[in-house]
């Protein structure tokens, strides 16, 4: 059995979340999958829920775009990079 367990931090600053972390707990008979998610607007939080689960399953009917996907971790890995040139004993 999945479940899912959605937790929402709403805040009046964004107009789309700025946060969303997906965790994992697995027991031998079910597996939670708590999703957090913060800045959420307060008028959209009646229908978050909703637009979360109908996008994920547009990701389960179409799949991943796995250009996107390395697009976006070679631009998180640039950051590091730079980062880590510019701030290297913050990261260490």
């Amino acid at each position: 059995m999945i479940s899912i367990r959605l937790k929402v931090h709403p805040r009046h600053v964004c107009f789309y979340s700025s946060y969303i972390h997906f965790a994992e707990d697995t027991r031998a008979t079910h597996v939670n999958l708590p999703i957090y998610i913060a800045s959420v607007p307060m008028e959209h939080l009646d229908t978050f829920s909703e637009k979360l689960k109908a996008s994920l399953q547009r990701i389960v009917d179409d799949g991943i775009d796995m250009q996107r996907m390395a697009r976006v971790i070679n631009r998180d890995e640039r950051q590091v990079c730079n980062k880590l040139s510019l701030d290297g004993w913050i990261v260490f």
